[in-house]
């Protein structure tokens, strides 16, 4: 049995995983919304805003340093060799990066939600929309994976 996905077959599993991510912190911001009335609270929201501030920034050079050292063992094992472009392990590798920089951005946006279910915090409302948006930005097409794959291989796959 071959249990090997398509480059296609990839992209739309990974679109639909995504999507689903989107669709949970949409949800838990819109009863957030629902649910909380704005009367922020000054003192918690300083030290909630604060703890965002640094689980946001080490989730984001997290993500860099997993990047830049999973792309350096592929570029090592794959670089400059004439490879398919649906070599199992470069979309095993972009398969894992996009998963892991969508739930790094999905957990920073919930997170975010919670704060606001807390402190009432606009701010954390706003972080939270933006998690979101990042999510609808990073979804997976082929280009995305043509170039991702060039930067492993240097070279374009077609």
């Amino acid at each position: 049995m071959n249990t090997t996905l398509t480059v296609p077959q990839m992209l739309s599993t990974l679109r639909i995983i995504l999507v689903a991510l989107i669709v949970g912190a949409v949800a838990m911001m819109a009863v957030a919304v629902s649910v909380i009335r704005p009367t922020p609270d000054p003192s918690a929201e300083n030290v909630f805003l604060l703890t965002l501030a640094v689980l946001v920034a080490g989730m984001a050079i997290a993500y860099v340093v997993v990047r830049r050292i999973w792309t350096g063992q592929l570029r090592q094992r794959y670089g400059g060799r004439q490879v398919e472009a649906d070599e199992p392990q470069i979309v095993r590798g972009f398969w894992t990066l996009a998963f892991i920089g969508a739930a790094m951005t999905e957990g920073a946006s919930l997170f975010a939600v919670v704060i606001y279910m807390i402190s009432a915090s606009r701010p954390a409302l706003f972080v939270a929309g933006l998690g979101i948006l990042l999510l609808l930005i990073q979804l997976p097409t082929l280009e995305r994976f043509r170039s991702f794959a060039e930067h492993i291989t240097g070279q374009r796959p077609v």
